[in-house]
């Protein structure tokens, strides 16, 4: 088995599984809340004190490092959809690189990687990210001076999408998937249960309160706008939410009222299989980026 960590800036999670195919046989999935300032913008700015938090959750979450992979997401790691033509690795990455020289040149050098979204005629849907180079030497050097093994690093988005596009509960919807982690929401947009589009935007309010409910909804909504001005044949049915705090989900109702949808957690899934539930109460989408990093994608390149 493998373990997945994804470190926030406000909190750790890990799942320790192994795909098989058909199920994701999970041994235990786990989340502890941070101390502020730790980690900034996916950066580690204590290394002594997240040393100390890794030390103390591993207590807790039984976790190995052996045989880690990590998850990151920053508003640093940039993301773009692409369509590409039939292309080896080497030469794909080549197009990548020129791509985001001009959109990110304030970035530093950057490491390029690549999902694939779907194949179309003549050409290929991809999710194509930069990291900064940085960033990517800050956590293996991190790690390594703890002895773990680190195997691959993911980035959150494409974990996400992997999850999702797994789970036969969602095949064929149209629906808006959001997560918040702090001061950050990301969200996706699924069509027919395929990526279309992503988008990330910083909250003002304080999280848990009614204010910051209506502050998600609001950004959602603009989502809603933009499928909409693309004349899209699918309407969006529902909007997903993950990684609430406080009193955020007692709003769901008034959330579904401003969006005109359905607003919920996101379903557990049929296609996970865990020996041993969360003692903490935990759902399968608080910890989803990591069950992401864990499965095979059968369409070839990770993310």
């Amino acid at each position: 088995m493998k373990t997945s960590m994804y470190i926030g800036d406000n909190a750790i999670e890990a799942v320790t599984g192994k795909d098989t195919g058909k199920k994701l046989k999970i041994r235990g999935y786990w989340r502890m809340p941070i101390e502020a300032g730790l980690v900034e913008h996916g950066v580690i700015k204590d290394p002594e004190g997240l040393r100390a938090a890794l030390r103390h959750f591993r207590v807790k979450a039984e976790v190995k490092l052996d045989r880690l992979q990590l998850v990151l997401d920053s508003d640093l790691i940039q993301v773009k959809e692409m369509q590409v033509p039939p292309l080896n690795r080497k030469k794909l990455l080549a197009l990548i690189d020129k791509q985001f020289a001009v959109r990110e040149a304030g970035l530093g050098e950057l490491v390029h990687d690549y999902m694939p979204l779907s194949d179309e005629a003549g050409a290929h849907r991809v999710l194509a990210c930069a990291v900064a180079k940085e960033m990517v030497v800050q956590y293996r050097e991190f790690f390594g001076a703890m002895g773990a093994k680190l195997l691959n690093i993911d980035v959150g988005g494409a974990c996400a999408i992997r999850a999702i596009r797994r789970m036969p509960e969602l095949k064929g919807k149209t629906f808006i998937f959001a997560r918040g982690d702090g001061a950050d929401m990301s969200a996706i947009l699924f069509e027919n249960g395929s990526y279309r589009f992503s988008n990330r935007s910083k909250l003002q309010e304080k999280r848990g309160t009614s204010a910051a409910a209506v502050e998600i909804a609001r950004h959602l909504s603009s989502m809603v706008q933009f499928q909409r001005a693309q004349k899209a044949e699918e309407h969006i049915t529902n909007t997903y939410l993950c990684g609430l705090e406080g009193e955020e989900e007692a709003f769901f109702q008034d959330m579904s009222l401003l969006l005109n949808m359905e607003v919920g957690l996101l379903p557990d899934s049929m296609v996970v299989e865990c020996r041993r539930p969360s003692e903490d109460g935990l759902r399968y989408s608080d910890c989803l980026y990591c069950f992401g990093d864990l499965m095979e994608d059968k369409r070839g390149q990770r993310g």
